[in-house]
């Protein structure tokens, strides 16, 4: 049990690292660069969905409060705003979104509130997981899911979780790269060692592998 585990660990340590690179750590505030431009089209390479469609305003069905606004940054999300995230029920409607027939790999499902021009209140449904307190990537998505939709004023911006606050910046325009940088406050939680033979005989923690 301990080692399968430890094998789950290693996996998500990997995808994690393939996904975003730590870019600054002062005065416990991180800073993440996520890799890659957000995928934004419904193919199925990018976020990946079952038939192509428009993912700027995806219709999911009567359990849906809203069209979701698709995305992949490096994990696939259906974003969906409402007047109010407190008043969903996001223990019903959660897995059963994150299962939805147009999403063969399943996705992380978030519920936002617009707060301001620039402050999102978010909570989130984690495919595997279920509701968590934060999702870095998923206040990624909202962020980018806002931006894409017209509902925010500029590429910064607040996303208020349930454990706390992020701050999303979308790297998009003419000219930019796209990448989406995520800044929060870090917090010592626990430290170990794990064998880095569990990650596979072709891993590099530079990521190459």
């Amino acid at each position: 049990m301990q080692m399968g585990l430890l094998r789950a660990l290693a996996v998500m340590a990997r995808a994690a690292l393939q996904i975003s690179s730590c870019m600054k750590c002062i005065n416990q505030t991180l800073r993440l660069r996520q890799f890659r431009a957000p995928y934004l089209h419904g193919i199925t390479d990018d976020i990946p969905l079952a038939e192509a469609a428009n993912t700027a305003e995806l219709e999911l069905g009567p359990v849906a409060p809203d069209k979701a606004t698709c995305q992949s940054v490096g994990n696939p999300h259906a974003v969906m705003f409402v007047d109010d995230v407190a008043a969903i029920d996001l223990l019903d409607i959660g897995p059963q979104l994150e299962h939805h027939p147009l999403f063969p790999d399943r996705a992380n499902i978030e519920i936002v509130t617009v707060l301001s021009q620039n402050k999102l209140r978010m909570r989130v449904w984690e495919r595997g997981a279920g509701i968590t307190m934060a999702c870095g990537s998923g206040a990624c998505a909202a962020a980018v899911a806002a931006i894409r939709r017209g509902l925010t004023a500029s590429e910064d911006v607040e996303v208020v979780l349930d454990g706390g606050s992020l701050f999303i910046t979308w790297q998009a325009g003419e000219g930019r790269n796209g990448h989406v940088i995520m800044t929060g406050p870090t917090t010592h939680v626990a430290a170990g060692i794990i064998d880095p033979t569990l990650f596979g005989p072709d891993f590099s923690i530079d990521g190459d592998g």
